[in-house]
């Protein structure tokens, strides 16, 4: 009970009823659009309000602060924002006072702004591209360390496609286009609508071109060696991607041997197989779009080098050989026949020396008679006398007479009658 008097004013009592107020008001605050919750996080962006409500059913409220990070407090007014502030975690602390002078416990609220549209790379395809069909597969990929990616959308030609779908870390999406040259373009739209675009073209080429396979060469085969067999291969579209040489023993199993381009021209060796062993084997060929050719199967038997042709020849010649030698000295050689002995020729019969007539002139003597010397006429008696055997020839000494022999002397007078 309360008494008040006053001067000039009747004395009296009144009754007044007090309440006492102890609790602080509560204040909330509430997160506008655009928003994205994952997990324990919050992810706004500058266009996204805050606003504070507070109530109190004591006193009632005084007043509201608030502040970001380690801004000065403010009074709060009306809706506020994170305009002006950087991507990243941001802190807002507010509290509010009633008339009572109750004052509430600061309140803290962590959010991540995120301003920033995702990040679009690697687009596929740009440029000139061919392949074996007009179903043109499109990709790009996608990345964003905020809120999260939310659709990627594809446009060609100014025509809308669709979205594209994630498949591991791209976005992908087929179309079936003309050949020629288009553009099309890729908008990407995060959790909070940030969104980015980005423009590319290609030229569309389809490929249904097999590689030319020609000029097809193999080498001699034979045992020892290893078959070099050679090609020539072409493809005016996309171009040669591979070549391999397939060989097979029994035309069931394959082994595939990679070819090597040297020149202009591709080479591979087929490994060396037994004597007369039938080796088959065909080329296939590949170019970038996936186009295969093949050849027809080729057969060749695998002979023998020329060096054991020449070997064998030589073994058997030598083996001939041998054989005849040993039957011809296995044979008896006949006994030689005795030559009849010639008869031998008649000597001539020696005519009787003429006898010597007196010479009535001294006629002078001739010069062979001077010139004859004395040790032929002494050794002349002791000379063997030599007979021919029958058959035999006179030798030159017994054909050719001698210049030492006397001419036979004319008959005296017959000088004085010429």
């Amino acid at each position: 009970m309360i008494s008040a008097s006053a001067t000039g004013l009747t004395s009296g009592t009144a009754t007044v009823t007090v309440i006492a107020d102890t609790i602080p008001p509560v204040t909330t605050i509430t997160i506008g659009l655009p928003k994205h919750y994952a997990g324990n996080y919050i992810y706004v962006n500058s266009s996204t309000s805050f606003s504070l409500s507070t109530s109190d059913d004591m006193s009632g409220v005084e007043k509201t602060k608030y502040r970001v990070d380690e801004d000065p407090w403010k009074e709060y007014t009306s809706k506020f924002n994170l305009s002006g502030y950087s991507d990243g975690a941001h802190e807002i602390r507010y509290y509010s006072i009633d008339k009572a002078g109750n004052s509430e416990a600061e309140k803290t609220l962590t959010v991540i702004l995120d301003n920033t549209p995702p990040s679009i790379g690697d687009p596929s395809p740009t440029g000139s591209l061919i392949q074996k069909t007009n179903r043109v597969t499109f990709t790009v990929t996608v990345e964003d360390p905020g809120s999260g990616v939310k659709e990627v959308r594809l446009t060609i030609d100014g025509i809308y496609q669709g979205l594209m779908t994630k498949r591991g870390n791209n976005y992908t999406r087929t179309v079936s286009l003309d050949e020629g040259d288009h553009s099309w373009m890729v908008e990407v739209v995060d959790n909070l609508g940030n969104s980015g675009i980005q423009n590319y073209s290609l030229e569309l080429i389809v490929d249904n071109t097999l590689p030319t396979i020609s000029g097809l060469y193999e080498s001699s085969p034979a045992w020892g060696e290893s078959t070099i067999v050679s090609c020539q291969v072409s493809d005016e579209e996309s171009g040669v991607k591979e070549v391999f040489l397939y060989h097979s023993t029994d035309g069931t199993s394959w082994s595939r041997i990679a070819m090597n381009l040297i020149g202009n021209r591709y080479y591979a060796s087929i490994p060396s197989q037994p004597p007369f062993t039938k080796v088959r084997y065909y080329v296939e060929a590949s170019d970038n779009v996936g186009n295969i050719s093949q050849t027809s199967i080729f057969e060749y038997t695998v002979g023998l080098p020329t060096w054991l042709y020449i070997l064998i020849v030589l073994i058997a010649v030598l083996a001939i050989s041998s054989i005849f030698l040993l039957r011809r000295r296995k044979r008896p050689r006949p006994s030689p026949t005795p030559k009849a002995p010639e008869p031998k020729p008649e000597e001539p019969p020696v005519p009787p020396p003429a006898e010597e007539a007196p010479l009535e002139l001294q006629e002078p003597v001739s010069s062979r008679e001077e010139t004859k010397l004395p040790s032929e006429e002494e050794e002349a008696p002791h000379e063997e006398s030599y007979e021919p055997s029958p058959g035999e020839a006179p030798s030159e000494e017994e054909e050719m007479p001698s210049i030492f022999e006397e001419e036979p002397q004319q008959p005296e007078g017959e000088g004085l009658e010429s």
